[in-house]
């Protein structure tokens, strides 16, 4: 990546009228980022990879505010940033990343609503903010881009049942949103929720018993449950879930 890089910034130095170039370099940055923010001793260097990144597709945003593929690598970027940032526990600012990603999904979804893969992106955003915004007490605001979320997951499992990764997301999504709506008390609706994870999650089970990933999501929804059950009083249904749990 560095060899390259040194031979695009020099082009983007001799040429920069050419967008192409800097283009390059900004996806040059952007892949190095996301290759050293897996390396758990060098997510400093690449939060510096992702801010020089998103500093030029910024500037080519504002340049070329006509090249629709200019904003989606941006707002890409900030997501991208706002992940390594959470994984930090750098909250404030992996939520001002997830938010600037959102403005501009948002916007994009405004301009070209027909385009639905715009609306469809939208989702992880949602849902990682989310969590972001619980970290600082911020429920209410949680819940409300969780339930953004949810119905998006939901039409992709629908329009793609066989793609795990669209089953789990709406179950995270699902046991997230239960697990706030309990913490206000709002116990109907978080019930709501739970059972539609659990009916989710009883048949891929079912279907998929040696997938780890659907027994751990459905032992969370049937503790969910619990809790939500416990906060009403209803002690004798929550054991029954409690015995499913484990």
């Amino acid at each position: 990546y560095k060899k390259a890089m040194l031979i695009e910034e020099q082009l983007v130095k001799d040429h920069p009228d050419i967008m192409e170039y800097a283009s390059s370099l900004s996806s040059s940055y952007n892949d190095l980022a996301a290759a050293l923010s897996d390396d758990k001793g060098k997510t400093d260097e690449a939060i510096e990879f992702y801010q020089k990144c998103i500093e030029i597709k910024e500037k080519l945003v504002k340049e070329q505010p006509d090249i629709t593929e200019y904003a989606i690598s941006l707002a890409k970027s900030f997501y991208n940033l706002g992940n390594t940032l959470a994984r930090l526990r750098e909250t404030d600012k992996a939520i001002e990343s997830f938010q600037k990603c959102i403005e501009i999904k948002e916007q994009l979804v405004k301009e070209q609503p027909d385009i639905t893969a715009y609306a469809i992106n939208l989702s992880d955003p949602y849902h990682n903010l989310a969590i972001q915004l619980i970290y600082l007490g911020q429920r209410d605001k949680a819940i409300e881009l969780f339930s953004k979320a949810i119905p998006i997951k939901e039409r992709l499992l629908i329009d793609h049942p066989n793609v795990r990764k669209y089953a789990l997301q709406l179950l995270y999504s699902y046991n997230a949103l239960s697990r706030q709506l309990i913490a206000i008390g709002k116990t109907g609706l978080a019930i709501n929720t739970i059972n539609k994870a659990i009916a989710i999650g009883e048949q891929r089970v079912k279907d998929h018993p040696d997938v780890l990933d659907y027994v751990v999501n459905l032992s969370s929804s049937y503790d969910n449950m619990v809790a939500a059950l416990r906060y009403d009083g209803k002690t004798d249904e929550a054991i029954g879930f409690y015995k499913k749990a484990i």
